[in-house]
């Protein structure tokens, strides 16, 4: 009797956690920001395409420079389900200031300035906007809350210079040395910076 019990719980419980997983696999409209469990490839491309649905039903903003791009309209700017945010090529050349041309076996050739670069476009000519940015020298920021990416152009990309830089904080400031008759405190300055 004792065996059986334990059997009907086992039963029970399988079923419950087997209906459990169901809904949980069925509900794909809930937006999912963090993958917590199992490493494994099967589950992973599931949350991604749970993610990746949550992001596009919401829609997905992008700004150049500070200027919001005509990201709003649907399939314009989409996060494909292996989590990359893909743009037409064609804004490339709207919003990049560089020549595309579409090549020949999915690539894109990229005229910017003197450069020329190659990028990977899927059937409909969308290209990565990660692979846009890095080609193109592009600081790329995205949220996922807010759904929104930020593109900085490497003209707008402020370096941070500390409010003040002394020597002696760092232990860097070479001993006395005598310049003879030379007259040469600059380069002593110079190289000991």
């Amino acid at each position: 009797m004792k065996f059986l019990r334990r059997l009907l719980f086992l039963a029970v419980f399988v079923i419950l956690a087997a209906g459990l997983a169901g809904l949980l696999f069925l509900s794909g409209d809930e937006p999912v920001i963090n993958l917590q469990g199992s490493n494994s490839p099967l589950l992973t491309r599931y949350y991604q395409r749970v993610r990746a649905r949550g992001i596009n039903a919401g829609g997905v903003i992008m700004t150049v420079d500070g200027a919001e791009v005509n990201s709003r309209e649907p399939g314009q700017l989409i996060m494909s389900e292996e989590m990359q945010l893909k743009m037409p090529s064609g804004w490339l050349n709207d919003y990049f200031s560089c020549d595309v041309y579409a090549g020949e076996n999915g690539t894109v050739t990229v005229h910017a300035g003197d450069e020329v670069k190659e990028l990977s476009a899927d059937e409909e000519g969308m290209v990565s906007v990660e692979e846009a940015a890095e080609a193109l020298g592009f600081a790329l920021r995205w949220e996922e809350k807010t759904r929104t990416a930020a593109l900085t152009s490497p003209e707008k990309i402020k370096v941070q210079y500390p409010a003040s830089y002394d020597l002696r904080d760092d232990g860097r400031v070479s001993p006395v040395r005598d310049q003879a008759q030379w007259a040469t405190c600059w380069a002593f300055a110079a190289l000991s910076a």
